[in-house]
Formats: structure tokens, sequence, C-alpha cells
């Protein structure tokens, strides 16, 4: 069954305000099970507030303008959640969770999914004790066959996870089991109702003053598909997820996004959080903060909605593909703490002055990026606060699996300063990797562990860096927090690793340094290229270690061939048995 908007009172003209006929429209598409409402053809709809829609939902807006003329304009889907419901009893594991359905609520079916929430924190907590707000644990779960109202059946045990007392001092605190009694564990879920929003152009007007409310919000949904939406100017986000699963969000477009236009703040294009296994497939955007990134945002202790519960805790499973980003605020492609299992493939970036991917989640893969001109290149960082503690980490895990991990491979491309930048992280770099930069320092490690295979070149320039980036590759311990769980600094190359840095125009700078408890072992082959007038090979009182094969080879301008570094020694070799020597490590065509 499908209806025209027009059939609900809407003129398309763009003077008359058409939101309760648009509302009108998305009530009735509710009631029929998520029937179609489709635009008039070059219609343009003038919104002065927020339309709601609970269950399902079908949009067919076509070319049509969604023109957003009042604060808080703009589309909220909301899925028929039920809960929350306290869990009766501790869960200490296995695949039974205690709990008390009411007989009015309907028993969650086999393969469906809930969401089990803890008042205990996740270990990226920050913001202690400001507001009352807190970044609490959330678990999806799969339920099994079996269920009982007293006991849901589980496909799988939850996840063995550590927590925060949100009752300790900010710190160093130790590691809680969330689903401890003491710490409220409940539980949310959505019905399974159809969405789908294809086509339409949403514009706020010009000029405006910030708003703080996402274009279209669709939250606790399973499997809404977005497809072809432009969120050609706006405010705050374009696009957000909060607690869906399997959301398509397709050949997607956003721009011009702001939250705060007078300080030249942009929003986000599409936003996650609390997200399951979400596909976004040929996502276009510039001028905004990030065109993609998760973040959940802070909860008040003892939330009860569950509207705002099923958007809580990690991101999860999802495949961002072959998008494209003009100039950013700030990295295009982003990851909050809150994300895991996020796979970028054949992403582009272009201008701006930031990175073209940062990354602050777990078990993060970037296969296929190609920079333009951005700020800098690939940045794999823990954040720091502002908050109770001076220069203290957001960050309170005790293991590396708290801190962000990423394996990027086959990049390439250009930017205006630092190529590769890690925190307190963890970082593979594969397969094969070329940018070009104007920075000084090619590879920066502070605090964490970097790996390199495949075969990978950085080549730097004149432009201007920081006074401290004083070599090619540089190495320093951070901060104290995370010098305990990484053991400060370790570079490993197992493949090839060339700096070039003949274009670099500053002089002294030195091939290496390597800070109090850095490490650097070469089991590859590492290329130093020095520029005129460098430094010393070598400073600071970090170990260097060759193991087996691993070598490596120093050039300077002013003189013929390499000085070739390895266990046995240093010997003298022609640029043209280097040559040979890079080729053997760099893939074939």
């Amino acid at each position: 069954m499908t209806q025209s908007l027009d059939q609900f009172g809407a003129s398309g003209n763009g003077r008359t305000d058409d939101t309760a006929a648009f509302q009108r429209a998305v009530d009735w598409s509710a009631q029929q099970g998520g029937a179609t409402v489709r635009a008039v053809p070059g219609a343009v709809y003038r919104l002065t507030d927020r339309v709601r829609s609970i269950g399902a939902l079908g949009l067919e807006l076509g070319d049509a303008e969604i023109f957003l003329d009042a604060e808080p304009a703009g589309l909220h889907a909301s899925a028929r959640l039920e809960g929350p419901f306290d869990l009766t009893e501790a869960y200490e594991g296995g695949l039974h969770l205690p709990v008390a359905l009411p007989p009015e609520a309907p028993l969650p079916a086999p393969g469906s999914w809930i969401k089990v929430i803890s008042d205990a924190l996740e270990p990226y907590q920050r913001d202690r004790g400001a507001d009352d707000r807190v970044y609490p644990i959330a678990e999806w779960a799969e339920i099994g066959e079996g269920s009982t109202r007293s006991r849901l059946a589980l496909a799988r045990p939850l996840r063995q996870r550590r927590g925060i007392d949100p009752r300790s001092a900010p710190g160093d605190e130790p590691a809680v089991w969330p689903w401890a009694a003491r710490f409220s564990p409940r539980m949310v879920w959505a019905h399974a109702d159809p969405v789908t929003i294809t086509g339409g152009i949403w514009a706020h007007p010009p000029e405006r003053d910030g708003w703080h409310e996402p274009t279209i919000v669709i939250a606790g949904h399973i499997g809404p598909r977005l497809e072809r939406v432009h969120v050609a100017r706006g405010y705050d986000t374009a696009i957000r997820l909060t607690g869906t699963q399997g959301a398509q969000v397709l050949d997607c477009r956003t721009e011009n996004l702001a939250n705060d236009p007078s300080q030249g703040r942009f929003g986000y294009g599409v936003a996650e959080g609390g997200a399951r296994s979400t596909l976004v497939h040929g996502l276009r955007g510039r001028d905004t903060r990030h065109l993609f990134t998760t973040s959940i945002g802070p909860a008040r202790r003892g939330e009860r909605r569950p509207a705002f519960l099923i958007g809580l805790g990690t991101s999860e499973g999802a495949l961002v593909r072959d998008g494209s980003a003009g100039p950013h605020e700030l990295a295009p492609w982003d990851t909050h703490h809150d994300a895991r299992y996020v796979t970028f493939e054949r992403i582009a970036a272009s201008g701006g002055k930031s990175p073209a991917v940062a990354i602050r989640g777990r078990q993060i893969a970037v296969r296929g990026l190609t920079l333009d001109g951005t700020g800098r290149g690939l940045s794999v960082f823990a954040d720091y606060s502002s908050g109770q503690v001076e220069d203290d980490l957001w960050l309170n895990g005790t293991t590396r699996a708290d801190y962000p991990m990423a394996q990027i491979s086959d990049y390439s491309g250009s930017c205006r300063t630092a190529p590769v930048a890690v925190r307190a992280a963890a970082l593979s770099l594969a397969g094969t990797g070329r940018i070009a930069a104007q920075g000084h320092c090619g590879l920066r490690i502070n605090s964490g562990a970097v790996t390199v295979t495949g075969a990978h070149h950085l080549i730097l320039g004149p432009g201007a860096t920081a006074e401290e980036e004083d070599a090619l590759i540089l190495l320093s311990p951070g901060h104290e927090k995370t010098r305990r769980v990484f053991g400060g600094a370790t570079l490993d190359v197992a493949g090839l690793l060339e700096v070039d840095g003949t274009g670099v125009r500053r002089p002294g700078l030195h091939g290496l340094r390597l800070g109090p408890e850095t490490r650097m072992r070469v089991s590859g082959l590492l290329v130093l290229r020095l520029p005129a007038a460098a430094g010393v090979l070598r400073t600071g009182e970090g170990a260097l270690t060759f193991i087996g094969d691993g070598a490596m080879a120093v050039t300077r301008p002013e003189r013929d061939g390499a000085t070739l570094h390895d266990a046995g020694g240093t010997t003298e070799i022609t640029e043209r048995a280097l040559g040979r020597r890079i080729a053997a490590l760099a893939p074939r065509p």
C-alpha cells in the first residue's frame, strides 16, 4: 500500500508549514506496518518541529526537499522498545540470564538481541563526577532456545568484561565485574519493525544560530535502511544511529554541518552509538566535524528510559566502505573509544587540517585509504582528559585490550605534517603504504606498540613541524599510566620501512630518537635516508636490537651508497645493493 504526502494535507510549496501533515503520514505508515509514503517530485516540504515515528516507517522522498525551518525540526524514528527489566540476581556467567518478565511483556524470540546494561563504568570512563555524567557498560546478547519468564536463554555467555566502580575515586580504579547485583544490571530490547527512508534533500536555512538536534535519528531499530539521503545543510549531526542492529546507510551524502557556525564548529555526518552490525556504503561529504564517527555520549547515573538505554555501550561490527570525504574540521573517518570491530574499506580523504583517519577504538581495520593533502596522515591514540586529574588519560584500563588497537594496510597519498602518529595504542602497518608529507618526523610513538609488516614508504619534506620532532622516527615513553601497560614505546620492523628525509631542510635532524623505556627491534629492513646537515644517527637511551637477518640501512646525501647496520656490525654497501634488498621485500606487481 502506498500513499502520497499530499493525501495527508502536505502542500509541498516551501511556504506552508507541512509538519502536521508529515506527522500524519508517518503515523499512518506505522499503523500499516511500514507502508510507503511518497513525496511529490520537486516538492519542498517545510517543517517547523520534529516529526516522531514509533515502529515501522516507509518514506520515499525522491528529489523532494525537506526544509527544516525551526529548531528542532527533523525526523526521530524510534523502535518499539520493551523494558527496562532488572536482573533478579547477579549474572555470574553461563547461558541463562535471571530476570522476571511481567505478564504483559513479550518473550524475546530465539535469534533476537537484547541489551544488558550495568551501572559499572567503561574502562575509558571520563568526566568523573561532572554533573553526574557516566559511561556505563552495555552488552548485546543473542537469545537462544528455551527461554522462560524467569530465565532468558542466551546463545552464548556475556563477554568477560571489567568495569570501574562508579563510587571509586578517579585514578587507577580496580577492575570490577559489571553484572554484580550492586551495579543494578537491567535489560531492554526492540521489536523488529521495518524502516526504510529513501531519497530526500534535508536542509536548514543558512546563517542560522547553531542547533543541537540531529537531522535524522534512528533509535533502536533492527535492519533500518537509509538510501540516497542527502543532508545538504544542517547542524549537529546529519544521521544518528542509536542502538540499532543491522542498519544500512547506502549512498548517502552530508555536507555543511555546523553545531555552532559562529565559532566555525562542525557537526557529524553519520554518527552511531551503541549500534551493532552497521553497514555504511558510498558515504560522501565535506565541511563537517567527522564524516563517520562512533560516539555514545555520557549518561546519567540511574538512567531508566528504555529509549536512552538502548543506545548505550560499545558500537560493534561496523563496515564503512567506498566512502569519500572532502575537507573536514577533524578526521573525517573516526572511531571513538566506544567502538570495537570497525572496518574501513576503500575510503578517501582530501584537504582539512586533521588526520585522514583517527582511531580511538579497539580492533579497528583500515584496508585501502587514499589521502590527498590532509592535515596529517594516520593517528591511533587514546585521548587525554582535562578533568579532575591533570593530564590524566581518559582510559583507566589495565591491559592492552582496553586501549586503541588498529591494523592499517594499503594506503597512499599525501598529507601536510605527520604521516603516522601513535599515542597509548597498538598499531599494525600491513600490506603496502606510501605517504608523502611535509613534516620532519615520519613515525612518532608516544607510548604504545607499532608492528610493521609488508612494505611502507614515508617521504618527508620541508614543511613546518613541532619543535620536539627532531628525528625521522621518534619514540617516547608517554604517560605514566600507559607506561605500566605498554612498557613505554616499542617499534617492531618485520617488513620494509623506508623513511626518506632527503627533502627536509631542518639542520641537525636525527635519524632515531629513542627515549627512556623505548625499544626498536628490526627483523626486516629499516631504511633511513637522512637529509643534508643531519645530526647523529641515533640519540636517546632506548634500545635498538637486530634479530636474525634484520638490518638498518642509512644513507646521507654527502656520501655514496649506504651504511648497513645489523647484528654483525656495520658494512658499506652500494645504492644498487640496497635497491636489491628493498625490491626483495617490496610486493611484486
